[in-house]
C-alpha cells in the first residue's frame, strides 16, 4: 500500500480515505442503536460542518463541547477540524466555578451541549456565549444540521485544513485553575502519552 505524504498526516485526509476506502463497511456502533459506516460517518460530518459554518465557525476558531458518550461527539469532532477550527471537549461533571472557568479559558465561538447537562450552564456566572452560539445536542427544538450548506464549505479537505491546532485538551490543575493543552493538526508533532477519558469525553 503507498503510504500517504507526510502533509495529508491528518485526521481529515484519513477520515476521507477511510471513507473511500471502506465505504459502507461499519464504523462505530453506539448502545442505543446509533450506527454508522465510514462513508455515513463522513458525510454527516459534512453536514454538521455545513451547519458550524453557517454559524460563523471559522478556521481558529473554537467549538466547545459538553456531550456525554454519543454520536455527535463523534460527528463534531470530524466536523470542527474539516473547517480548520479547534474542538474542545469538556469533561461533562463540570459545574459551577470549574465550568465556569473553562468556558473562560476557551473562549469559544460556539458552545455544543447535550440536553441533559444543558442546566449546568445556568450555574455559570457572565457566561461569554450569547444564546445564539449554543446547540443543545438532543434538545427537539434546536433545528437539525442544515443539509446543502455542506456542499459550500467542505467539498475540498486540501482547503480546510489549513489551521496548525485541531484541539484543546483543558487538563486538571489546582483549585479550579485548570489550563488548555493546544494539539496540532498534523506532523512534524506526533502525540505520545495517556489521556485520560474525563478530559475529552466523560
Amino acid at each position: 500500500m503507498t503510504r500517504a505524504p507526510r502533509s495529508e498526516w491528518t485526521l481529515v485526509h484519513l477520515i476521507r480515505r477511510q471513507a473511500a476506502a471502506h465505504g459502507n463497511r461499519p464504523f462505530v456502533r453506539f448502545e442505543d442503536g446509533q450506527a454508522f459506516t465510514f462513508r455515513s460517518l463522513d458525510r454527516w460530518s459534512d453536514e454538521l460542518a455545513g451547519s458550524l459554518a453557517a454559524l460563523g465557525v471559522r478556521a481558529g476558531d473554537r467549538v466547545l463541547g459538553l456531550i456525554g458518550n454519543r454520536a455527535e461527539a463523534i460527528g463534531m469532532l470530524f466536523a470542527v477540524v474539516k473547517l480548520g477550527a479547534i474542538w474542545v471537549p469538556l469533561n461533562t461533571g463540570l459545574r459551577a466555578a470549574f465550568l465556569q472557568h473553562q468556558l473562560h479559558n476557551a473562549e469559544p465561538r460556539v458552545v455544543v451541549v447535550e440536553d441533559r447537562l444543558a442546566a449546568n450552564l445556568s450555574d455559570v456566572a457572565a457566561s461569554p456565549v450569547p444564546p445564539e452560539t449554543l446547540i443543545v445536542v438532543g434538545d427537539p427544538a434546536t433545528p437539525a444540521p442544515a443539509s446543502g450548506v455542506a456542499d459550500a464549505c467542505v467539498d475540498d479537505p486540501i482547503g480546510i485544513v489549513g489551521a496548525e491546532l485541531n484541539a484543546q485538551l483543558l487538563r486538571s490543575g489546582v483549585g479550579v485553575r485548570g489550563h488548555g493543552v493546544l494539539m496540532r493538526a498534523g506532523p512534524p508533532d506526533i502525540v505520545k502519552g495517556p489521556i485520560d477519558a474525563e478530559h475529552q469525553f466523560a
